[in-house]
Parts: structure tokens; C-alpha cells; sequence
């Protein structure tokens, strides 16, 4: 493990204040919201449609996609998504009356429903489960009921120390999480509740909101030391909790503080996966800020709700500068997965061109499961590959600046494929 003021300027990215952008007048609704599997569209080209209403639905997993402003269906476009790929989006142009936005929405008791259909709630107002790969959230609470899992993680902390977007959304709607969090365990009947908290934040008001909400779930607080990197991801929080409480019954089942707010308005105010909280900074805008968007709003309307940029920027990086995509279309709308854009100017970005090796030991001594990179890439040790955790921290010490961390993950795609 590295601190993260290594690498990071961590001084930059705090806030206290939410913003809300303007409404987009052209909305381009992506057909792909996981990144990996495409919606079927169930409407046609100049449809009136209203706010919230039901576009697409993914055949595979039955999660749905809606549309974030009422208004007419111009048509299909294919282009540039925020992972660097081509996919089909819906382009709708906003006009008439709003069904949520601006709307004062009453409270509903989600108790009153059973746990399936809750999760049949969940999946029909298309919540995705972000804390890594974006995946259907109402699958993995499925097959979580099937197999018996008896404990849910949440980590309140973000897993890339270049943005702040889920430790935002933990501090700032902390009741909204924990109910949300609620809802996800007793649904799925998990026995146990395992909060992942960063260790210099103050858990007063969480432990009295736990006291009154959490009733016959066992809950459990596990401070992480979050100024160290990494610190978030599955396999370290499985380790930490192996071995700050290791009777407790845990598998895989992890969720982030954006899917139980995303959980809490979707059963609580019944509303559809329509809009994302991102973190906006880096040395290229005017003003970062933490922000709240329409899903299908363009990356250029909100660099105009950020004041504009200082400078044109050398990269655009969607998620995070450890493991983020660089993209170059500002066209380019925002999904559900899309939690924070970076832009960086040239005098920010480093010099990223790619020398030879010089065997200098780097990346193997900083690699947390003590593998060894630059031999893995070379085709030696290749048993050891998925023991990778893909943190990425042979990238950030390589001062050849070659890709360790895509040729490995690429390595382990191909073994993948010839199981």
C-alpha cells in the first residue's frame, strides 16, 4: 500500500456543497447504461414521451432504462459513451411538464412490500450496483437470496482516491444510505451489515440513525485507513474483514453509498435510475464541484455549468486517474456508471510516452500481492496473474510509463477465454 498524497493532491477535491445542473434541452439516452449490455428500445422515433417513462429494457437481466426529461424522440445515434466505446443512444429533445423533477413526491412505507417484490421494484426502475463493474443490482440480489448470503458490505468511502463522489453522498444523505442499505440486506435476509468507513470521519450521527433503523440485523462499523491506496476494493475489504471479525459469515456482496441512495429513492419516493451525483474537478475547469445530472446530459453542457474551461484539456478521464478512461468527445453523455470526470490540462498530465523496460524492481515492490509485472507481461509467472488485484500501482511507479496494469488484465482476459 502507497499513500495517496503520492500521487494525488488530495487538498483539491473537498466539498460541502451539491449542485444541481440545468436541464439539458437534447438528452442522449444510452442504450448500454452497464457498459456491457445493450437495451432493447420499445419506443420509435418522434414519440411524446414524459419523464420517467420506460425506453429500453435488457433482455438479459430485465433492468430498465428511462428517460430524464420528458419531451419527443428525434431518434438513434450512434457514438461515443464515457468507457471509450460506440453504442446506439436515444436522442430526445426536451419539451412539456416535468413528472418528478421539481415534484414534491410523498414517502411510501417500502416495508408493506415483500422482499421479491422489492427487487422486482429495483429492476424495473433499473438500479445498478456501482461499487466496481457496474452490474444489475436486482441479479445480484436474486442470486443472493438463492445462495444464502448472510452479510452485506458497503463501503462509504470512494475506491479511487481522485474523487470524492460516494464519501460525498455518504456524509451528505447518511440517513438516505442507511435506509437504503436496509432495504438491499432485508430483502436479500441478510443476517449481518458490515459498514466500511474511512477512519478520521466521525460515525456519531450514523451509529444513532443505526440504533433506530437496524433492528434484527447485526450491524458491524470497520474503520479503514483510506489515506492509503488501495484500500476499497473487494479482495482488501474481504482481507480486513477476515481479520477484524473472522466468525462473521461473509461472501462477495458488496454494494457503494451511490447504490443505496439510488435504492432509497427508488423504493422510498418510487422513482426511476434517471440522474447521477458526479465529482467534477481537475486543473482544466473553472469550477469543480460536485454535481447533480441528468443521465443523457452531455459532458460539454456541464463543463458550461462548471464556468467553462481555464485551458483546453490534454485528457478528459471518466472515473477516476487510477483506473479511468480517457475519452475525447465532448459529446459524450453521462451514463449510470459515470460517477466523476477529470480534466486535465497539459501541464497537468505527464509525459506518457512509452520507453523499454530498464528492469528497475518498481512495479514488483509495490504490487500488494507481490507479484511481479514486468516478468507476467514478458509471459513468465503466468500462474500467478489472477492473483492481480488490479489496483494499478505498477502503472503509477513505471518510469517507462508502459501499461502494466491493461497488459495484465488483457493477459487474464485471454486466459479467461481458453478455460
Amino acid at each position: 500500500m502507497i499513500r495517496s498524497d503520492n500521487f494525488i493532491n488530495t487538498k483539491e477535491i473537498l466539498f460541502s456543497d451539491l449542485h444541481c445542473a440545468s436541464l439539458p434541452n437534447l438528452a442522449k439516452i444510452s442504450l448500454c447504461q452497464d457498459g456491457i449490455n445493450i437495451a432493447k428500445p420499445i419506443v420509435r422515433q418522434f414519440q411524446k414521451i414524459e419523464e420517467g417513462q420506460l425506453l429500453a429494457i435488457n433482455e438479459l437481466t430485465k433492468d430498465t432504462i428511462h428517460s430524464s426529461v420528458p419531451g419527443t424522440v428525434l431518434g438513434f445515434e450512434y457514438s461515443a459513451m464515457p468507457n471509450g466505446k460506440q453504442e446506439h443512444s436515444i436522442v430526445i429533445e426536451m419539451s412539456g411538464e416535468f413528472s418528478y423533477s421539481g415534484k414534491k413526491t410523498e414517502e411510501t412505507n417500502w416495508t408493506i412490500f415483500s422482499p421479491t417484490s422489492r427487487i422486482e421494484k429495483i429492476s424495473e426502475n433499473g438500479i445498478l450496483n456501482t461499487f466496481d463493474n457496474p452490474v444489475s443490482l436486482s441479479s445480484q440480489m436474486i442470486n443472493a437470496r438463492k445462495s444464502g448470503i448472510t452479510t452485506l458490505g458497503i463501503r462509504l468511502f470512494d475506491d479511487d482516491p481522485s474523487y470524492i463522489t460516494d464519501g460525498f453522498i455518504a456524509k451528505r444523505y447518511n440517513t438516505e444510505v442507511l435506509e437504503g442499505t436496509r432495504i438491499i440486506a432485508s430483502s436479500i435476509n441478510a443476517k449481518n451489515v458490515v459498514f466500511f468507513y474511512p477512519e478520521k470521519n466521525s460515525l456519531t450521527q450514523f451509529n444513532k440513525n443505526i440504533i433506530d433503523l437496524y433492528q434484527s440485523i447485526n450491524v458491524e462499523f470497520i474503520p479503514i485507513r483510506t489515506e492509503y491506496y488501495p484500500c476499497g476494493t473487494k479482495k482488501n475489504l474481504l482481507k480486513i474483514l477476515s481479520k477484524k471479525l473472522p466468525n462473521l459469515d461473509f461472501s462477495d456482496f458488496f454494494i457503494d453509498a451511490t447504490t443505496a441512495y439510488n435504492v432509497y429513492k427508488s423504493l422510498v419516493f418510487r422513482t426511476p435510475s434517471i440522474e447521477s451525483i458526479i465529482h467534477i474537478s481537475g486543473d482544466a475547469i473553472r469550477e469543480p464541484k460536485c454535481i447533480r445530472v441528468k443521465i443523457g446530459t452531455q459532458l460539454k453542457n456541464i463543463i458550461v455549468e462548471c464556468g467553462g474551461l481555464i485551458e483546453e484539456p490534454e485528457k478528459v478521464i471518466i472515473n477516476g486517474l487510477l483506473k479511468g478512461i480517457s475519452i475525447t468527445d465532448f459529446s459524450t453523455p453521462i451514463t449510470k456508471y459515470v460517477k466523476a470526470i477529470r480534466l486535465v490540462s497539459k501541464r497537468g498530465f505527464p509525459n506518457q510516452t512509452v520507453n523499454d523496460c530498464i528492469r528497475c524492481g518498481r512495479c514488483q515492490s509495490i504490487c500488494p500481492e507481490k507479484l511481479q509485472p514486468q516478468n507476467i507481461i514478458s509471459g513468465n509467472f503466468l500462474n500467478t496473474v489472477f492473483q492481480c488485484s488490479e489496483c494499478i500501482l505498477c502503472n503509477t511507479v513505471c518510469p517507462s510509463r508502459i501499461p502494466l496494469f491493461q497488459k495484465i488484465k488483457l493477459i487474464k482476459e485471454k486466459l479467461k477465454n481458453e478455460k
